[in-house]
């Protein structure tokens, strides 16, 4: 009997995993940072209160949020500011204050880092810099007298490069917004796309090859509008998602279903659709907000299963082969971590894992033969 019970524990674990559809979505508009609930879509009360947040991102290995804010005069550290707490909500830790105008943010959580980029103002170039997750050794990545309102930011953690927004001052015409991208230090600056009237939130699917953003003032000759956007990686093969939008602005991926989820400032929604813009629809996901901005979708990551202090290659094994992730599991890993190490157990877990069914046929074969044995014995 504790061979069959064992087996149903199991059975039913495999089935929770199945089902687990990861931290959420998580969205910013006037009433502060949410996260979309099943049981209470709209999010309320909010995780925490902001007053003027234009980029946030998730660590989901160690389920922590990361945003930008600008907190007004009377507070107790006015200015910009760029924040953490937990994805569940609570304490706030300021981790680095006194900026000017802080938007787009993102996180390496194996290298220790956090990157932002800053507007800048009139006495303040913009640019992207970087620190420690502590808010130590602050450095200034990116500045060029050819870039200028850099906004959306996002890593490429597989080929190690920053991606993000901005606005060429040099250029007169409507058309003067880009995407750009450099590596971690700020290094190799390259203006890879172009002719854009003004790209804002950005995302990259680094294992799919792939950037997603949204353009909130598209003009073509052909009288084209707002719109989310993509192209490779390098810019090529630039292509329309989904045009006829009001103001997108933040962009986020959920590589499993292959929906891309964006924000509208203009229409106070987050909305939805096929990451291929093959027969695009419009699917609203959340309506009735009050300018929505930055949003991030947290995919189901494995946690530190060995208890080793890092999420790392032996922990990509144990939750490679519970097969709740599917054929995108591998794809979201690289995409959030980048390549996993340790070849020889990332190999042997690709090679060997099983479906859950499979497991658990395996499971009951084996009991079977254990009650053999003692009949036999």
């Amino acid at each position: 009997m504790r061979v069959f019970h064992s087996i149903i524990v199991i059975v039913l674990a495999l089935g929770s995993a199945s089902s687990s559809s990861g931290l959420g979505l998580y969205w910013n508009d006037d009433r502060g940072i949410h996260r979309c609930l099943s049981s209470d879509p709209l999010g309320s009360p909010a995780l925490y209160e902001t007053f003027e947040t234009r980029g946030m991102v998730v660590d989901p290995a160690n389920a922590q949020l990361w945003w930008s804010d600008i907190l007004p005069l009377g507070s107790p550290l006015p200015g910009g500011v760029i924040r953490t707490g937990s994805t569940q909500g609570g304490a706030i830790t300021d981790v680095v204050t006194h900026l000017t105008s802080p938007a787009g943010v993102a996180v390496d959580a194996r290298r220790g880092r956090i990157f932002w980029s800053d507007l800048g103002d009139v006495s303040n170039a913009s640019a992207i810099f970087s620190a420690n997750l502590d808010g130590s050794d602050v450095q200034k990545l990116v500045s060029s007298m050819f870039i200028s309102d850099i906004a959306g930011l996002a890593l490429d953690p597989i080929h190690d490069k920053l991606y993000f927004t901005y606005i060429n001052p040099l250029i007169d015409g409507l058309l003067a917004g880009g995407i750009a991208r450099a590596e971690l230090d700020g290094t190799n600056l390259e203006l890879i796309v172009g002719g854009q009237g003004k790209p804002i939130g950005i995302t990259v699917d680094a294992a799919g090859g792939g950037i997603y953003w949204a353009d909130a003032m598209s003009i073509s000759p052909a009288g084209g509008n707002s719109a989310i956007k993509a192209a490779d990686l390098d810019g090529q093969n630039q292509r329309i998602i989904l045009g006829g939008l009001n103001v997108p602005y933040g962009v986020a991926l959920d590589l499993a279903e292959q929906k891309v989820y964006w924000t509208d400032m203009g229409t106070g929604k987050v909305q939805r659709t096929v990451m291929s813009g093959i027969l695009p629809y419009v699917e609203d996901v959340l309506t009735g907000l009050t300018s929505p901005t930055a949003i991030v979708f947290v995919p189901t990551l494995p946690g530190d299963y060995n208890q080793n202090g890092t999420v790392d290659a032996a922990d990509y094994v144990v939750w490679r082969k519970t097969g709740i992730n599917g054929p995108t599991g591998y794809d979201t890993w690289r995409t959030n971590f980048g390549e996993p190490s340790g070849s020889s157990l990332v190999a042997s877990a690709n090679a060997t894992a099983p479906e859950p069914a499979t497991l658990v046929l395996l499971m009951l074969a084996a009991a079977g033969w254990s009650l053999w044995r003692r009949r036999n014995t």
